[in-house]
C-alpha cells in the first residue's frame, strides 16, 4: 500500500495581533481531524510571546483548510501545561461562538476551503476588496487568517508589499476597514428588527473597549469623513448610512428583519 505524504502547514498569530506566522511540517498521509493532528511548539520569545528563559509555545491545530493531499491549518497558542497565552484571543472566542451557535467550527468549508463571497474594486487609489463568508461562528476569523495568510504568500512570489493598515496611502479618499455583516436566526426571522436594535444598543454601551480590539492605526481612518464615523464617538441612526458606526441596510428595514 502506497502513502502520499501531506505537507502540513501551520498558522499563528502573532504577538502584535496583526502579523501571520507559519511553519510546515511533513506529515505521513493527509489528515483533515484537528483533533489528530500532532501538537507542535515555537520559539515564543521570536514572536514577543513568551520570555527568552521559558520561551516554548503550544500549537493546537483547530482548523484545517486543504486542496489536494496538502492542507493549511489555523493554530491557536497555549503554554506547556496547556493554558492558552494571554495573545490567544480565539480560545475565548471559540468558546463562546461555540455556545451561540452550538457549532464547534464552520460548517461552509468548501472545496478549496475558504468561502469567498465576492469581490468589488474600492474607493482608494488601487484598492480591491474580497469578502469572506457566510461563515458560522469561530469559523469567521479562522477563514480570514487562512485568506489573509493565502494572500501574503501570493503578494511574496509576485514580488507585491502587502500591507493591512487601515490608511496606507494618506489622501482625501476612503481607507481600508473590516466591515462585519452579521446576523443570528432571531435576526433573520419575523420581527427580527427589534432583536437588531437591541443588539445594537448594547454595542454602542461597549465603544470604547472595541475600538481598543480592533487594531492600530484607526484613528486614521475614523475621521467622521470618507464614509465613517468618528472613532470617539458610536452611532447607527439612518438607514444606508455609510458614516455610522453600524449601518441598517434598506432590505433590513423593508423587510423588518435581516442583517446588520
Amino acid at each position: 500500500m502506497i502513502r502520499r505524504s501531506s505537507l502540513s502547514t501551520y498558522i499563528w498569530i502573532g504577538g502584535s495581533g496583526l502579523d501571520i506566522r507559519s511553519k510546515a511540517r511533513t506529515l505521513p498521509q493527509p489528515e483533515l481531524d484537528p483533533a489528530k493532528l500532532p501538537k507542535w511548539s515555537y520559539d515564543g520569545s521570536s514572536t514577543d510571546q513568551a520570555p527568552g528563559d521559558d520561551s516554548e509555545v503550544i500549537l493546537y491545530p483547530q482548523d484545517p483548510f486543504r486542496r489536494g493531499n496538502n492542507i493549511l491549518v489555523i493554530c491557536d497558542a497555549y503554554t506547556p501545561t496547556g493554558e492558552p497565552i494571554p495573545f490567544n484571543k480565539r480560545h475565548n472566542a471559540a468558546k463562546i461562538l461555540a455556545t451561540l451557535t452550538s457549532l464547534a467550527k464552520s460548517p461552509a468549508c468548501l472545496y478549496a476551503g475558504i468561502n469567498i463571497g465576492r469581490v468589488n474594486a474600492e474607493a482608494m487609489p488601487g484598492q480591491w476588496e474580497f469578502q469572506v463568508g457566510p461563515c458560522v461562528g469561530i469559523g469567521a476569523g479562522d477563514q480570514t487568517w487562512a485568506a489573509r495568510y493565502i494572500l501574503e504568500r501570493i503578494t511574496e512570489i509576485a514580488g507585491v508589499i502587502l500591507s493591512f493598515d487601515p490608511k496606507p496611502i494618506p489622501g482625501d479618499w476612503n481607507g481600508a476597514g473590516a466591515h462585519t455583516n452579521y446576523s443570528t436566526k432571531s435576526m433573520r426571522s419575523a420581527g427580527g428588527i427589534d432583536v437588531i436594535k437591541k443588539a445594537i444598543e448594547k454595542l454602542s454601551l461597549r465603544h470604547k473597549e472595541h475600538i481598543a480590539a480592533y487594531g492600530e492605526g484607526n484613528e486614521r481612518r475614523l475621521t467622521g469623513r470618507h464614509e465613517t464615523a468618528d472613532i470617539s464617538s458610536f452611532s447607527w441612526q439612518g438607514v444606508a448610512n455609510r458614516g455610522a458606526s453600524v449601518r441598517v441596510g434598506r432590505g433590513t428595514e423593508r423587510d423588518g428583519k435581516g442583517y446588520f
